[in-house]
């Protein structure tokens, strides 16, 4: 028969072992959830990665010949301020931009004006991600 002490010890030790459980299924349930949300899939067991549209965002070809991933029509923010550029025209790394005064569902408006910036300055994004987007006037 077991006396009181060792059943203690080893409540003491299974409660350990439970909150090592608890910590690893935590971590598990956590990058479970970061998964789904970056679209992966489980199909038969495995996990299967999200093929990129051809139209998306992050799939984009790059053009030799003018040596960025920018094209005309793209939307873009600047790295040296928080604006929004809509691209006119791409010459070599140079990109001719309209600052964006506004996004919505409707249509975006954008300055008659040109501006005169530097590929590498510049990243792509989804206009749908700023749908009512406006220029504040400050």
């Amino acid at each position: 028969m077991r006396n009181r002490n060792v059943i203690e010890a080893e409540i003491s030790k299974l409660q350990a072992e439970l909150a090592d459980v608890k910590e690893y299924e935590c971590a598990r349930d956590s990058a479970v959830h970061i998964l789904k949300n970056l679209g992966w899939t489980r199909s038969r067991g495995q996990w299967v990665k999200p093929k990129a549209t051809s139209g998306s965002v992050g799939c984009q070809t790059f053009d030799s010949n003018k040596m960025t991933h920018i094209k005309p029509g793209d939307f873009c923010t600047s790295m040296s301020n928080a604006d929004i550029w809509y691209v006119r025209k791409v010459e070599g790394i140079y990109v001719w931009c309209s600052r964006v005064n506004r996004i919505e569902a409707m249509g975006t408006v954008a300055d008659i004006q040109y501006h005169k910036m530097t590929a590498k300055n510049l990243r792509v994004i989804d206009p749908n991600n700023f749908m009512g987007y406006r220029r504040s006037t400050f």
